[in-house]
């Protein structure tokens, strides 16, 4: 949408969503259908375009508080394609269900697909110089 709230073209500058009553912003695909709706606590859900549930965050209050994002598959069985906790602990995997990326605490591990090691770096001595970007599916992709 636009500023002035008519569907966007070329060149419009999308309209800035508004906080709704239950503190949520929501986003649309030209068609109207939600792409995202995210609340002011840094919660919320992002849709493929056919609907379904691509990234899901929760604004937890464990230890340690903070944001947890988990992302699914596009098709298919509703499958997990990757976690990451408040402090960026988790994994990514790619749509075939090999590991794609691994994050610890003390550092992390980037794998192609075929299982060969693109990168290994551990935070305190040895971190990444460049970042990593992941085409997790023909929707996603991680930086």
């Amino acid at each position: 949408l636009t500023k002035t709230g008519t569907p966007s073209g070329a060149g419009d500058v999308p309209a800035e969503p508004e906080w709704d009553v239950l503190g949520g912003r929501r986003v649309l695909y030209p068609n109207e259908a939600t792409m995202s709706y995210f609340k002011k606590d840094g919660s919320g859900t992002v849709y493929y375009p056919d609907k379904r549930i691509a990234v899901v965050v929760i604004a937890g209050e464990g230890i340690p508080p903070g944001l947890y994002t988990t992302f699914f598959k596009a098709k298919g069985k509703k499958e997990a394609l990757g976690s990451f906790d408040a402090v960026g602990k988790g994994s990514v995997m790619y749509p075939s269900g090999k590991v794609a990326l691994c994050t610890t605490a003390n550092g992390g591990s980037h794998y192609a697909e075929t299982g060969e090691v693109l990168n290994m770096w551990t935070w305190a001595k040895h971190p990444l110089k460049e970042p990593i970007t992941i085409r997790v599916n023909e929707f996603m992709t991680l930086v």
